[in-house]
């Protein structure tokens, strides 16, 4: 009534295939199914027990064995951090029978594998800048002496430029007004347009059609759930979605540029999942 005791260690490489990633249908999807060969360099020591009192009967010696084989892992990823995954595996080893029985017990020499794996990344979403601030330099005053003829037409020319002064600021308070796009919000791990947002569709549509020179930037963000590169093509879908829905409706592709900005971390997830549109001229 014996029973082997075996200690093993690993050290090698594995590729991880993720087979959803191979098809533009579930390609951003947050679940992945991976395929994973592997070769390691495996150490084995096997010690004979007792099954009574686990007493030593025979103390094995460290071999060395060459293995290779694959696992199957089914994973979702729950934030942006944080990866959970079931895995099975098989791993054939070269060598020796690994729990020190004789070979003609038995002629296989394999390890079967099944468990929980947690992946953690640490990488940090940068936070965009928000505002700036700027300071304008005040005109400095300058006082001189003039001669009674010399400040009435002094005084004439300042009112004709207080005149041109204010009508070039009243023309460029004019040109500067700020266009202010609606914000078009997406659901959760989603890059379809929700038909509650269609009367901010219409609206950015209108804008342009009414300012036919204007050429316009739509910009595609994301919460932080998920990884970074998941996130970085959602958003990119989001505003391609945007810029062809606008194309469908009569507007020149050759005036819209779309960009995805990732996630963006300083604001809710219900915010943060959007596509914005800006004037490129301000």
């Amino acid at each position: 009534n014996l029973k082997s005791h075996v200690r093993m260690g690993q050290y090698g490489a594995r590729v991880n295939i993720n087979l959803l990633g191979l098809f533009p249908q579930t390609a951003n999807s947050r679940w992945d199914l991976a395929v994973s060969p592997h070769i390691y360099a495996v150490t084995t020591k096997a010690d004979i027990q007792t099954i009574a009192d686990e007493a030593k009967v025979m103390k094995g010696s460290t071999n060395w064995h060459l293995g290779y084989g694959a696992d199957l892992q089914v994973g979702y990823q729950l934030t942006s951090c944080l990866k959970l995954g079931i895995y099975s595996g098989l791993t054939r080893l070269t060598g020796e029978r690994m729990d020190g029985m004789p070979e003609h017990l038995h002629k296989n020499n394999f390890v079967w594998e099944s468990g929980i794996r947690l992946g953690i990344s640490f990488t940090k979403a940068k936070k965009r800048k928000m505002m700036e601030t700027s300071t304008i330099p005040q005109p400095e005053v300058q006082q001189q002496l003039t001669t009674p003829e010399e400040n009435t037409q002094q005084q004439e020319s300042a009112a004709k430029a207080d005149k041109a002064e204010t009508k070039v600021a009243e023309q460029d308070i004019t040109e500067t007004s700020e266009v202010k796009f609606p914000v078009i919000y997406f659901d959760f791990n989603s890059i379809a347009i929700n038909p509650d947002e269609e009367s901010k569709l219409n609206e950015i549509l209108h804008i342009l059609k009414e300012n036919p020179e204007m050429k316009v930037t739509v910009t595609g963000w994301c919460d932080t759930r998920g990884s970074v590169a998941v996130n970085r093509r959602i958003s990119r879908q989001r505003a391609e979605t945007l810029k062809v829905w606008l194309v469908k409706k009569g507007i020149a592709a050759s005036r819209i540029s779309a960009a995805g900005k990732g996630s963006d971390g300083s604001r809710e997830a219900q915010k943060a999942r959007r596509v914005e549109t800006k004037d490129n001229h301000q």
